[in-house]
């Protein structure tokens, strides 16, 4: 993983952009920064083997805003 990359937890969560990655292999550890579910700006340090790419720019902007607590407006 690369500084930049925007990535979710395996098992879901907000979306998260990879601040720092160190290791090799299994060993690698990420860090990343999210918004919290108060709209904090906050970090943490995860194996790599728990992320994958947040492909889904839909879901990953629903996800970002619900956790910044934003929304777009309703037509």
């Amino acid at each position: 993983m690369n500084k930049g990359d925007v990535v979710q937890l395996k098992s879901g969560g907000p979306a998260m952009t990879v601040s720092d990655a160190r290791g090799i292999g299994d060993a690698e550890q990420v860090t990343c920064s999210f918004f919290d579910g108060a709209g904090e700006l906050d970090s943490a340090t995860l194996p790599a083997v728990c992320l994958k790419p947040a492909n889904d720019k839909k879901r990953t902007v629903k996800s970002v805003r619900r956790m910044a607590g934003t929304s777009p407006p309703k037509l």
